[in-house]
């Protein structure tokens, strides 16, 4: 019963969290756009275009391997065992996070005038590439405290994050909005490498005050196999997750350049391309905020539930969680 209720109360603050920050970020974007207009909004979208195929890259493995290897560990006795075992994990995030910013900040210039058609999004994809290692060890953290079933660090440091979001691009957008459409991206985007990095930053002290009290004097060690069973669950995750987003990439991609051939604008296409991505769809994805909180703390009590061997345990779980989304999808 303290299980149910100790999820219950988890699901609850999440939603919450997840429904205001959601909310600061649309109004955030009304901001943005009144700010860049229709056409500075389609940049954006683009730029984001690439953004978000290097940040599946650097995270997308990572966050269910955490949190699942963590729920795993967490049922031995051996602290050292869990405390090696996290840290590997965290290595893994800062090697791919490391990785797809190298690719990111080398292809920018080719990227910005190939394949998104508009050089102006270089200098943006630039910025944006130190963020990315910063992104994906926090993602292995949070996936950590999920598998603690302690949610009040993930939302701290996203409250932080939007808040230091939000109050550096309206320091920046005023005084770099006579310089171009650019430059104004160029501000927005360097309050989100920013604010990630100092997210993350917060994320490494919780960490580090919680493994404190969980591990105690308990020294880490990898134990063998480690790898293997990181790669087994990250392997498939990434490619599946990298291969969707790199076709929604390619969707970006020709959606503008389809508008030009219709509209015979460039301005117009990318207004109408901001209006679609950038206000339009967050609206209608809006209700399934919902969902990701239920989903993503599901998953430790999944695991725990396979280790232990209770079956009909793992079984209730995975119905009613299918038969809610379900329901709840339709409605919505």
């Amino acid at each position: 019963m303290g299980k149910v209720r100790t999820y219950f109360k988890n699901a609850v603050i999440l939603t919450v969290t997840g429904l205001a920050l959601r909310a600061a970020g649309m109004f955030f974007r009304i901001y943005i756009a009144a700010s860049i207009g229709a056409e500075g909004m389609g940049l954006y979208q683009l730029i984001f275009t690439i953004y978000s195929l290097c940040i599946t890259f650097a995270t997308a493995g990572v966050s269910v391997a955490a949190t699942r290897l963590a729920a795993e560990e967490l049922t031995q006795p051996d602290m050292g065992r869990t405390a090696g075992v996290l840290n590997r994990v965290v290595r893994l995030g800062l090697e791919l996070g490391l990785a797809a910013a190298v690719v990111q900040f080398v292809l920018a210039y080719p990227a910005a005038k190939y394949w998104l058609g508009d050089a102006r999004a270089e200098l943006s994809l630039k910025i944006l590439a130190p963020s990315l290692p910063f992104m994906a060890v926090g993602t292995a953290l949070r996936g950590y405290f999920f598998a603690r079933r302690q949610v009040g660090p993930n939302s701290w440091s996203q409250i932080w994050e939007q808040v230091v979001r939000i109050a550096l691009v309206m320091v920046l957008m005023p005084r770099v909005l006579d310089w171009g459409i650019q430059y104004a991206c160029a501000a927005v985007v360097i309050g989100n490498t920013v604010s990630e990095i100092l997210s993350c930053l917060l994320m490494v002290w919780y960490y580090k005050k919680d493994s404190k009290s969980l591990y105690g004097g308990a020294r880490p060690y990898l134990p063998a196999g480690t790898t293997g069973r990181m790669w087994h669950i990250v392997a498939p995750v990434e490619g599946g997750r990298c291969l969707d987003s790199a076709l929604r990439t390619v969707e970006n991609i020709l959606v503008p350049a389809c508008l030009l051939v219709f509209l015979g604008s460039r301005e117009e296409s990318l207004a109408q391309f901001g209006a679609l991505k950038g206000m339009a769809m967050p609206i209608l994805l809006f209700p399934f905020s919902f969902l990701n909180p239920l989903a993503t703390l599901l998953l430790p009590e999944i695991t725990e539930a396979h280790i232990l061997g209770h079956k009909k345990t793992l079984e209730t779980l995975v119905g009613r969680i299918m038969l809610f989304t379900n329901m709840f999808s339709v409605l919505a």
